[in-house]
C-alpha cells in the first residue's frame, strides 16, 4: 500500500510536558479548537483521521497525518501531537495484549518475535477500513460511550480488516511479547535536581548503560543525554516562570555546570535567555 502520508525531519522539540495514554478501548476525539500534548502510549495505539489534520511528533521525525489516514503507535512510544486545522475529528483505538492475543489465538497465526519493529506507522486506508470506521460512527451518534464487550467485539473485527488490508502493517501487531515498562520517566523526573550520571541513573533502572540508551532511542527517539538535558530544560523554564528564584539559583539547582552554560543551552533551545523570558513573561502579566 502506498502511503501518503508526509514525513519530515526536524531540529527542535515542540511541546513539553508528558502524559500516560490509557482509555476504555475506543474514544471519539472531537477537538473544536487548536490542541497540542505530549503522551506515552501504555499499549498499542491506531489513530485514525475522519476529519482535520494531525502533525505527530516522534523524536526528530514529524508525520502530517491527513483526513481518511491512520497512525499505528506501538506500545512504550513516547510522541508529541499537534493538531492542525479546525475541527479535528477522529477515533482512538488502545489494542491491549490480551487482545492482540486473543485475535492471534483465535486465528491460529504466527506471532513475530524478531524483525524491524517499528515504533510508528502510518498510512492511507483501504475502502474495507473506511467501511468500518462508517459503522463506529453509526454507534457513537447513538451512544457516547460504549459498552466492553462491544468495544470487544469491535477490535477483533478492527483486527480482521487490518490483517486483510495489508499484511507488512498487520505484522507489526504481531510482535506481542509483553514486557513490563521500566519507569524511566519518573525516574529521571525524581532525580532532575541530583547530579545524577547516566551510569547511576542505569543502576536505579536495574540495567546497564548500553540498555538505558536502547530503551531511550526507542521510547523517545533520542539519546539519554539529551532527552535529560531537554527535561531540565523544560523545568527551568517551570521555574523562571512561576518561581522567584534567581537564574543562578536554578542553574546549580538542576546541576549545569555553570550560569553560561545554562544560559547557553537555555537560548539554543526556547530561543530566548533564561532572563529574557523571565522579562517578557513579567511584561505579559502587568
Amino acid at each position: 500500500m502506498q502511503s501518503r502520508v508526509t514525513i519530515y525531519t526536524i531540529n527542535q522539540d515542540l511541546y513539553n510536558g508528558v502524559e500516560i495514554f490509557t482509555g476504555p478501548g475506543i474514544q471519539h476525539w472531537s477537538i473544536e479548537r487548536f490542541y497540542k500534548g505530549s503522551c506515552l502510549a501504555k499499549d498499542h495505539l491506531l489513530l485514525f483521521i475522519e476529519a482535520g489534520q494531525l502533525d505527530i511528533q516522534f523524536g526528530h521525525t514529524l508525520y502530517h497525518v491527513e483526513k481518511q489516514q491512520f497512525v499505528f503507535v506501538r506500545k512504550d512510544t513516547c510522541f508529541r501531537y499537534e493538531s492542525c486545522a479546525d475541527p479535528l475529528s477522529m477515533i482512538v483505538f488502545e489494542l491491549k495484549y490480551d487482545i492482540i492475543v486473543g485475535f492471534v489465538t483465535m486465528l491460529n497465526l504466527q506471532t513475530q518475535g524478531e524483525g524491524n519493529c517499528l515504533p510508528l506507522l502510518a498510512g492511507d486506508t483501504s475502502e474495507l477500513l473506511r467501511g468500518y470506521m462508517s459503522s463506529l460512527q453509526l454507534y457513537f451518534s447513538q451512544h457516547p460511550s460504549l459498552s466492553a464487550s462491544l468495544i470487544r467485539m469491535k477490535l477483533i473485527e478492527l483486527l480482521i480488516c487490518l490483517s486483510a488490508n495489508d499484511r507488512h502493517f498487520f505484522d507489526q501487531l504481531l510482535f506481542v511479547k509483553d514486557n513490563v515498562r521500566p519507569d524511566i520517566t519518573r525516574l529521571v523526573e525524581e532525580n532532575l535536581t541530583n547530579a545524577i550520571s547516566l551510569n547511576q541513573l542505569a543502576r536505579l533502572a536495574g540495567r546497564s548503560v548500553s540498555s538505558l540508551r536502547r530503551d531511550f532511542i526507542s521510547t523517545y527517539n533520542m539519546p539519554p543525554s539529551r532527552w535529560i538535558r531537554q527535561k531540565k530544560l523544560e523545568r527551568a523554564k517551570e521555574l523562571l516562570v512561576n518561581t522567584d528564584m534567581t537564574v543562578t539559583s536554578i542553574c546549580y539547582t538542576l546541576g549545569f555546570e555553570s550560569v553560561a552554560h545554562f544560559s547557553r543551552a537555555f537560548k539554543s533551545y526556547f530561543r530566548h535567555s533564561p532572563s529574557g523570558l523571565r522579562e517578557g513573561t513579567s511584561v505579559a502579566t502587568t
